[in-house]
């Protein structure tokens, strides 16, 4: 359903803060969350010596999901990001969708409008899902959300929000940590 059909081009998608790397300049969109304190360095990303990952649109991220950055440089707080090294969540990986949601409306609200909404919903349901609130937790969160192009030619409107360790990689599912 949220796939992309293989003749559309891919969606590009805002991925705030740590150039989708967890942390308080975290997210996809042009906000800066608040949460963890630092962002972690954007890493190479590696299969863990089993291979090149399976690449997914950025818009098919399904919760449960796990994912290497993009790697690239992190000259802005936000860039967009249309292809995802998907892994096993039992290998090593940066990202585990650990919740989406659809924003609704036909015209783009704006950037603040998406960052505000993407901070607040991801804030909102880390501590379900990881088992302590954001501002304890060891792990960071970030979120990938619609570009205006991606609203406007696509029909984007999901916004996935992503947890992982603010300085490095993490294995397994990280839901119920309570870390």
């Amino acid at each position: 359903m949220r796939a992309a059909p293989a003749s559309r081009m891919p969606v590009a998608r805002r991925a705030a803060g740590l150039a989708i790397a967890v942390a308080a300049a975290l997210g996809l969109a042009a906000c800066t969350a608040s949460s963890p304190a630092a962002a972690p360095s954007v890493t190479d990303s590696q299969a863990g010596g089993q291979g090149a990952p399976a690449t997914s649109d950025a818009v098919a991220l399904t919760v449960g999901e796990c994912f290497d950055d993009t790697g690239g440089t992190n000259d802005s707080p936000t860039r967009e990001v249309t292809q995802v090294p998907v892994v096993a969540c039992s290998q090593e990986h940066d990202f585990e969708v650990y919740d989406d949601f659809s924003l609704s409306g036909d015209g783009y609200p704006g950037d603040a409008q998406v960052s505000a909404r993407a901070e607040a919903q991801c804030l909102a349901s880390f501590e379900s899902f990881v088992g302590v609130a954001a501002d304890r937790s060891e792990y960071a969160y970030t979120y990938l959300a619609p570009t205006q192009a991606s609203w406007t030619e696509a029909g984007d409107r999901l916004v996935s929000c992503l947890i992982g360790m603010p300085d490095g990689k993490t294995t397994g599912s990280l839901a119920g940590i309570a870390k």
